[in-house]
């Protein structure tokens, strides 16, 4: 049998940095990636431009993980976005940061990133090997057997980063849960996170592209309410996306009625005042133009007045309370039912994954297995849009590498 001192399995952007930084500590490594070639959901990011994290302060870092804000917490301070940016300077990649605080290379090639981890690992002489499918996992000895489709390996340190179960054809396809499973830890449950929501009885089908900056979206479940979220909302062919869903899908569940304010962070009561007052200053104007005021795109207005059977031609002081009263909920609470949220071919990341609680956030290294550790999108951590989850990554990555 062929012995390592580690063994990473999956050569995404997380494995190739632990694979990075495990042979930099000395030792034997072998990176076994299932595809034919490392990297292809990394060359995918930011559309092939590869958005590798975000520009904004640390501080407010955290706080783009959700749950899992604590535990990514002592990862991202002891490599931050500033470290991994430097990292990738200091083999001549020069970087840009777009008004929304997102960062790409300049070339806004990924492949250039991706050319920077293969190269580092050639010249520390890891071990990368393709098309090496893992069959098996099996704790032996204080280290671990590793099983393939043709070959065997051992090692005194794993980890695993094989990545989640979105975007399944560049072979994270969440195959190894079972495996890890299997080894005693806890999978938290799975659902594709980062994507877009399909409504039920869709009513903006015809205004598909049209975007609403800072639109408050508020779930309700079961009647009460969850939780509430301001951010920008795309309308698409068969529902809700843009980063506001985005960011907001992993609260999201099938059933959960959305409302949806256009006018921003105001509640519909506060809102029927404004709209009242409005309606006094300019009780000559139609329907259609009045709505002008509150800067929404003209095309949404039209639907709202249709959906709420208003002429677009009503004069603002024909209009009766009921109607008043319809386009007021339309406008600052527009209630929208979640039929499904789009799966994993077009998520961007997994909900849900390895148990934090059975991982060691200083560390990366289970808390149930000694010399198994975990990083990256396996994890049951799914950041926000905007480089979050690749930062995520490569942080996780490193500490897993430096640890094993």
């Amino acid at each position: 049998m062929n012995k390592y001192k580690t063994i990473i399995i999956g050569a995404g952007p997380a494995g190739l940095f632990a694979a990075i930084h495990a042979a930099q500590a000395g030792g034997k490594v072998l990176l076994l990636e299932k595809m034919s070639s490392p990297g292809k959901k990394l060359l995918m990011s930011g559309s092939g431009r590869c958005n590798l994290t975000s520009g904004i302060d640390l501080r407010d870092f955290f706080k783009r993980y959700g749950t899992a804000e604590r535990f990514i917490k002592p990862t991202l301070l002891e490599f931050s976005n500033e470290q991994l940016l430097d990292f990738f300077r200091e083999r001549d990649i020069e970087f840009y940061t777009d008004k929304n605080s997102k960062v790409f290379p300049k070339s806004e090639r990924a492949a250039d990133i991706l050319n920077v981890l293969i190269d580092e690992c050639t010249r520390l002489s890891v071990d990368l090997r393709c098309e090496s499918p893992v069959k098996s996992v099996d704790v032996r000895d204080g280290g671990f057997n590793v099983i393939c489709r043709s070959e065997e390996y051992i090692c005194d340190k794993l980890i695993i980063t094989t990545g989640g179960k979105s975007y399944p054809t560049t072979g994270s396809d969440g195959d190894m849960y079972r495996i890890i499973e299997k080894l005693g830890h806890k999978i938290e449950p799975l659902s594709p996170a980062l994507t877009a929501v399909l409504i039920l009885d869709y009513p903006f089908a015809e205004i598909e592209g049209v975007s609403v900056p800072d639109a408050r979206i508020t779930i309700i479940r079961s009647g009460k309410k969850q939780k509430s979220h301001t951010g920008d909302i795309l309308f698409t062919f068969k529902g809700l996306s843009g980063p506001g869903i985005l960011d907001f899908s992993r609260d999201i569940f099938p059933g959960d009625q959305l409302n949806i304010s256009f006018i921003g962070d105001v509640n519909e009561e506060a809102f029927r005042l404004q709209f009242i007052e409005a309606i006094a200053e300019s009780a000559g104007k139609t329907m259609k133009n009045l709505l002008r005021a509150f800067g929404l795109p003209q095309s949404l207005n039209e639907k709202l007045l249709k959906l709420s059977s208003i002429p677009y031609d009503l004069k603002a002081a024909e209009l009766n309370k009921k109607d008043r009263s319809k386009l007021i909920k339309a406008l600052s609470a527009c209630p929208l039912t979640v039929r499904e949220l789009e799966g994993y071919n077009r998520a961007m990341t997994t909900r849900g994954g390895v148990s934090l609680k059975e991982v060691n956030p200083k560390t990366m290294e289970s808390r149930i297995i000694p010399g198994l550790f975990f990083a990256g999108e396996l994890l049951n951590i799914d950041g926000d849009t905007g480089g979050f989850n690749l930062q995520a990554a490569f942080s996780t990555g490193r500490m897993a590498g430096r640890n094993a």
